[in-house]
């Protein structure tokens, strides 16, 4: 099977895709991830094909916009300005991608990159739909009436017809769709098509092939779990003064703590004994370790914590991150959720000790991740795709003889 896999977004929106090419590729299929110029270093730290599509990502220019996305009044403000930029190249994503798929066997998709369905349109390859985030089922209709314009323009201008709903009805497969989160998460629908299924989250164990730096492994045998706390990909227009506001929030809860730089850069002044600051280490190396997890409430930062078995503090940024906060609040695993625009020392420093004094969170996430780490949401999907690619080829020579016999007769 030569599979091409792609979608849109930060290192979050990727990770999954990463996850289903090495399965893939260790059950002797040949992925191909084609993604933002971005990702080439991290295909190549797993050994995956890589094919860049479209443009770099400006970091500076996302840092720029973050001030606005924080502060937007609702969903659809906050992701039209990000979609527009992402979106300025879809013509020449779309013949990217069509140019490397002639010779694929299927299209793996997900549902943040339109140009996937509309190769699917032109080529005919079987495809399939990766869903990540929860907002690709239940986006409000502010955002949907948001999305659609900016992507049917592009649409109209290769010569396909407009969707209704590009990024929630219209981005599911009509062949195969996937849900990558925990059904003990995201309780399937009953009225959910037959081709919908949700397999669980998928993971990608790396942390056995990364070493931690002696610094991190000294600063954890040095006293009790530490409270790890970073935003990833997450863009703030102030970092030095978020980076203030973590301090000080970890002086008031009397806690020990690991900051995680992220995109932002966080830390980049003198910290106290009490927090040690690192850049990147595998979420399941690192989270397993925790006293507790701040986060912003990513989908994938949020089904890691899950899987380490540890309560969560939510500090929700935008996107679908209150509703990921709110199902964890929902599910034992945290406490009421921070929203960013809400953050303050005093909050977070609040939240964060009542989290640790309060062992029903740690026993409810503990419970969860027995059940979520018994998943193999990744090894269930490439079972997935191979079915559908196997009936695929029954059909299509059936298909043929048809035509042949219609011909003779």
């Amino acid at each position: 099977m030569r599979a091409i896999l792609t979608n849109l977004g930060s290192t979050g929106d990727v990770w999954p895709f990463i996850a289903l090419a090495a399965e893939l590729r260790r059950h002797g299929h040949e992925p191909i991830l084609a993604l933002s110029p971005n990702f080439a270093g991290l295909a190549k730290q797993h050994g995956l094909a890589f094919a860049p599509i479209g443009q770099e990502l400006e970091l500076e220019k996302l840092r720029d916009m973050a001030a606005d996305i924080l502060t937007a009044r609702n969903s659809a403000a906050q992701t039209r300005p990000l979609l527009v930029s992402a979106l300025q190249g879809l013509p020449e994503m779309f013949r990217e991608l069509r140019d490397l798929s002639h010779d694929a066997d299927v299209m793996i998709c997900g549902t943040a990159q339109p140009a996937g369905r509309m190769v699917h349109e032109t080529l005919g390859i079987p495809f399939v739909s990766i869903h990540t985030v929860s907002f690709a089922v239940w986006g409000t209709t502010a955002l949907r009436q948001s999305v659609a314009p900016v992507i049917n323009a592009y649409r109209v201008r290769e010569g396909l017809p407009p969707l209704r709903d590009p990024i929630v009805a219209d981005a599911h497969s009509p062949q195969l769709a996937i849900h990558a989160v925990s059904r003990y998460v995201l309780r399937r629908p009953a009225d959910w098509p037959s081709h919908y299924h949700v397999t669980g989250y998928f993971y990608l164990d790396d942390a056995d092939d990364w070493q931690p730096p002696a610094d991190l492994v000294e600063f954890f045998a040095a006293g009790e779990p530490p409270v790890v706390i970073g935003f990833g990909s997450a863009m703030h227009h102030d970092p030095a003064a978020l980076t203030n506001l973590v301090l000080e929030a970890i002086r008031r809860a009397g806690c020990r703590a690991i900051l995680q730089q992220g995109w932002s850069g966080l830390g980049e002044r003198e910290i106290p004994e009490n927090v040690h600051i690192i850049g990147f280490a595998p979420h399941s190396w690192l989270f397993p370790r925790a006293a507790c997890v701040v986060h912003h409430g990513a989908t994938g930062t949020t089904g890691a914590t899950f899987r380490a078995g540890v309560p969560g503090v939510y500090v929700p940024h935008a996107y679908e991150h209150p509703l990921n906060a709110e199902v964890a609040r929902q599910l034992g695993c945290a406490g009421p959720a921070i929203p960013y625009a809400r953050l303050t020392a005093e909050r977070l420093g609040s939240a964060i000790a009542a989290t640790l004094a309060n062992p029903s969170y740690r026993q409810a996430a503990a419970a969860l991740g027995e059940q979520v780490r018994a998943e193999q949401g990744v090894q269930a999907a490439r079972q997935l795709i191979e079915q559908l690619l196997a009936e695929a080829a029954v059909a299509q020579p059936r298909a043929a003889s048809q035509i042949s016999l219609n011909s003779i007769g």
